[in-house]
């Protein structure tokens, strides 16, 4: 039998300290290439190819935002291990509560993700 505040611990630790230590490096990049980083506006990327290729060549709002979506994504990833463990301990109700908020976080983030496309 999995323990499910083990595994909620592990998964919102890693997810904390991984978005903490890309935060911290996106602001030292964003100090380090921008000599007035006051004056410094974040990039709006149009699609994910151009986010991919400015975080591969560590640009610093590409990091920043990255660390973002780590930050968030926390949250998600325990819902959907939440899915897992009670799959494993063989819960089948909270299996079907849990996989409902899934479906209910994927169609939520499909609908933004093209709802937001459509308003440009």
């Amino acid at each position: 039998m999995v323990d499910l505040n083990k595994a909620m611990y592990s998964i919102l630790v890693v997810g904390m300290v991984s978005s903490t230590i890309l935060y911290a490096c996106g602001v030292l990049l964003l100090f380090l290439q921008n000599p007035n980083p006051s004056q410094t506006t974040l990039t709006h990327y149009s699609n994910l190819s151009d986010f991919v290729q400015q975080l591969l060549t560590l640009r610093a709002s590409a990091l920043l935002m990255f660390a973002t979506i780590v930050l968030i994504g926390t949250p998600i990833a325990r819902v959907f291990l939440s899915v897992c463990v009670f799959a494993v301990n063989r819960d089948r109700k909270f299996v079907v509560i849990t996989g409902v908020v899934v479906a209910i976080l994927v169609v939520s983030i499909i609908l933004g993700y093209y709802w937001n496309l459509s308003i440009d």
